[in-house]
């Protein structure tokens, strides 16, 4: 965090965080509204804060290795090819995901 940033950054995350029962029992939708409340320049330095504090993704380690991804990609595509999966196209999985 940037030791520029307004105090009133600092006050926010106090509010949202000083009670943790309260806190935890908000949800994405509550802590956005309240967000939502704070001026421009104070939502961007809240939302940078955040971004900020998520670890890199492309650092992160791999949850499966080269060769079980491989291994994983040509089941799948033996599996499509023997007819025993049928693939999906990306407009049917998103409405089955709805």
């Amino acid at each position: 965090m940037n030791v520029r940033q307004p105090k009133i950054l600092v006050h926010f995350l106090f509010v949202f965080t000083r009670d943790c029962c309260k806190f935890s029992d908000m949800s994405i939708e509550q802590i956005a509204a309240e967000a939502l409340r704070l001026e421009p320049k104070q939502r961007a330095l809240l939302a940078q804060s955040l971004w900020e504090s998520l670890s890199d993704p492309f650092q992160e380690p791999a949850e499966l290795a080269d060769a079980e991804v491989l291994a994983l990609a040509r089941e799948r595509d033996r599996q499509i090819e023997t007819g025993e999966v049928k693939p999906v196209g990306h407009e049917e999985m998103m409405s089955r995901l709805r």
